[in-house]
Parts: structure tokens; C-alpha cells; sequence
């Protein structure tokens, strides 16, 4: 593909990234999950493994004390826990609670049942050329994750 075609898709990536959020987060607010978007962002990231605040304010680009109160915010909601490690009474590790991951898993169910309903006027070839090139994004996206150590830091 000639690199014009490349640069296309993207500016066409960098259009419809911001569009995607904007929508979800309205969503999220129109739902009434009374949770900030980036906190479902932040939950996202427990669920993979336990961060110290220090690791998580990095990932998540603010301050130590940012991250503080927002630890703090989720675990007065009970989704998170905060738990000394036993080798370095210093480090603290924040983990996803149970009440945490079964949040998620409501708001990206109702997030699917929202994003069906967008899509409810496409077709069934439109369904499968738009499942077609998401796939193919995802597949480029977890592709440099894993080659490339700098993005796949943490």
C-alpha cells in the first residue's frame, strides 16, 4: 500500500479514537454509573495485576498525590484494596476488589448493549467490513505492544 494510504488510515485513526471516547463517556455519564471515564480506565489496569500508586501515576501520566485521592475515591466505593507487601512493609500494592471487577464487568456489558444499539442501521456486510478492520487495528496495535518494549512498559 502506498504510504498516502498508510498516513489515510492514520489520520482516520486519530479522527475516530476521540469521537469513540467522547461518545463512551458520554455514555457512561448518561448511565448513571457515577464513576469518572478514567477511573474505568485505571480499573482496566488492575485487572491485569496489582500497581503500586507510584507505577500508576506514571501509567496514568499525573501526580503521586492525584492518584492518591483517586485510589482513595475507589476505595471508599470498595473497588480497590490497598495491601503492604510482605517482602518491603514500604510498598503498597493496590489491587482490584471483587466489588471492583463486578463493576466492570456491568459497565462494559451495558457499554456493548449501548454500542449495539449504535449500530442497529448497519447491514450485515457493513457489520462484517467494520468487524473486518477492527479486528485488523486491534491485531496492529497488540502487534507493536509486543515488539516494541517502550510501549509495553508495565
Amino acid at each position: 500500500m502506498p504510504n498516502s494510504k498508510r498516513q489515510a488510515v492514520a489520520r482516520r485513526t486519530l479522527d475516530i479514537i476521540p469521537l469513540v471516547m467522547r461518545v463512551m463517556s458520554a455514555e457512561m455519564r448518561q448511565a448513571h454509573h457515577g464513576v469518572q471515564p478514567g477511573h474505568i480506565g485505571l480499573l482496566g489496569i488492575l485487572r491485569i495485576r496489582p500497581y503500586t500508586l507510584g507505577e500508576l501515576a506514571d501509567k496514568m501520566c499525573v501526580s503521586a498525590p492525584t492518584m492518591s485521592n483517586t485510589i482513595n475515591a475507589l476505595e471508599e466505593r470498595g473497588w480497590v484494596e490497598r495491601t503492604r507487601s510482605d517482602e518491603d512493609r514500604r510498598i503498597v500494592w493496590i489491587t482490584i476488589a471483587d466489588a471492583g471487577r463486578q463493576f466492570v464487568e456491568t459497565m462494559n456489558a451495558d457499554t456493548e448493549a449501548r454500542i449495539t444499539e449504535l449500530l442497529d442501521g448497519l447491514d450485515d456486510d457493513q457489520c462484517e467490513a467494520m468487524l473486518s478492520g477492527l479486528t485488523l487495528l486491534r491485531d496492529v496495535f497488540a502487534a507493536a505492544l509486543e515488539r516494541d518494549p517502550l510501549l509495553n512498559k508495565g
